[in-house]
């Protein structure tokens, strides 16, 4: 859910897009149009309850957001990196909420260059 400006962004705002970003990424879950998992674990650390995030910490969910785009556009998509000095704001928590549901929503898409087809052989029965 986006956040206002002046929001803290706290533990359980990161929780809920790691927790998405897993369903995307991680182990394969649930059957046909709820299907979800590529079987690729993610960068992102859990965190405890009460916890501050770190920049290293929202950095690797950026990759992990980015991986994901990647591999259904060829592209990553676009994140602002955080820092010590720029700190998690309520702009950049919007930007990876609108990237997770966009790479969410095509999680069915595989971009060419990410995979490769090759002719199936056919069997031959002797004898």
């Amino acid at each position: 859910m986006a956040v206002s400006v002046g929001t803290s962004i706290n533990e359980t705002h990161y929780t809920t897009l790691r927790s998405g970003i897993n369903t995307v990424m991680g182990t394969p879950t649930g059957s046909s149009d709820s299907s979800a998992g590529y079987n690729v674990a993610i960068s992102a650390p859990s965190v405890s309850v009460g916890s501050s995030i770190t920049a290293s910490q929202w950095n690797s969910l950026r990759g992990d957001i980015r991986k994901a785009s990647a591999h259904q556009t060829n592209s990553a998509v676009a994140l602002t990196t955080v820092d010590t000095d720029t700190g998690i704001t309520a702009a950049i928590h919007n930007e990876f909420e609108t990237a997770l549901a966009t790479v969410t929503s095509n999680r069915f898409t595989l971009a060419t260059a990410q995979s490769t087809l090759s002719t199936a052989r056919t069997a031959n029965k002797s004898g």
